[in-house]
């Protein structure tokens, strides 16, 4: 897939115009890696102004933290830290994230994650109800309500974004919060269906196999890498 930043203007725009039609409690920046984003202050500043919500959570593996101004920080509540098995923080790094949250009074949580977990399989499954019963006990969409949006088109989780770009005959299912035509009601039924998404042939939503946290190259990125995961 091509490399893809966010544009932080029209990021902006997006977020104001949805504001009238749903209220979080938390907007979080994943990615990717948000730190290697280079209007990240900008990106951090729309999330903080857009009335969504009051609170902004940034979730990153922290390698980058030393290229970060203090512009990114005074915009951000919360930062999440995870440390994977071969590609750990150095003390040095999480201290510095000790000192940035101290100065600019943000919540800190560092967190290990030594194994991942597979999320998606290539070939859909053929088998409906295995499909449902994997959706009814998906934490990523039910219980730790990942909603995501991106160009304006708000998603039941990460995974139905991704999955129909690299599998295009996957239909792409959302709500966009730009349409005029768009009520409250209809984006409430969308987020709480009780019907698996054409993505979800796909997805193993939290119930896939775990397997230990190894790194990798750019060549072997994609879909011929064993894996297509999440941290746990």
């Amino acid at each position: 897939m091509d490399k893809h930043f966010v544009d932080a203007e029209k990021l902006s725009h997006e977020l104001e115009q949805s504001s009238d039609l749903i209220s979080i409690g938390t907007l979080c920046l994943i990615g990717g890696e948000p730190l290697l984003h280079p209007d990240l202050a900008d990106v951090v500043e729309a999330c903080a102004n857009s009335g969504i919500s009051k609170h902004v959570r940034v979730v990153t593996n922290g390698l980058p933290v030393s290229r970060i101004t203090g512009d990114v920080w005074k915009n951000v509540d919360e930062v999440y830290v995870s440390l994977y098995g071969q590609a750990k923080l150095s003390e040095e790094k999480i201290q510095l994230f000790r000192e940035i949250a101290e100065e600019n009074q943000i919540a800190l949580r560092v967190a290990s994650y030594p194994q991942f977990r597979e999320t998606f399989s290539q070939n859909p499954s053929a088998d409906e109800a295995l499909t449902e019963r994997v959706f009814k006990a998906c934490e990523v969409a039910h219980n730790w309500k990942c909603y995501t949006l991106d160009e304006g088109i708000l998603y039941l989780c990460p995974q139905s974004l991704f999955i129909p770009r690299v599998q295009p005959e996957v239909k792409t299912e959302g709500v966009s919060l730009l349409d005029p035509k768009t009520t409250p009601q209809q984006i409430r039924d969308f987020l709480s269906r009780d019907t698996p998404l054409d993505a979800c042939k796909h997805c193993l939503g939290s119930a896939g196999s775990l397997f230990s946290h190894t790194l990798t190259t750019i060549e072997k990125i994609g879909f011929n890498c064993p894996h297509h995961s999440t941290a746990i």
